[in-house]
């Protein structure tokens, strides 16, 4: 790893994500968020906490870390910041 990397990794390390999602029952959600390459291959990818299946609550919203991700903070052309859901969980 260069040293360049290195200190990007201490720089931008404690990156979040804020979340709002209209959902009518969150217990059902599955939301990632997901870095990769101007050729869309994955770079990275984190799952967000997944609500109790039986929370019946709407919504689902919140601050979460991506620290798994920060080596690719800032967003750029060559490594793109995007989330994936909501996803329904069926059993």
């Amino acid at each position: 790893m260069s040293d360049r990397r290195r200190s990007r990794v201490k720089t931008f390390a404690g990156v979040a994500v804020s979340v709002d999602i209209d959902h009518s029952y969150r217990g059902d959600l599955n939301v990632s968020v997901l870095v990769y390459s101007d050729d869309l291959e994955p770079l990275c990818e984190v799952e967000l906490p997944t609500p109790e299946r039986s929370d019946s609550e709407a919504d689902y919203r919140g601050t979460f870390p991506v620290d798994d991700c920060a080596e690719y903070a800032p967003p750029a052309p060559d490594q793109r910041w995007s989330s994936e859901g909501p996803r329904t969980i069926r059993a």
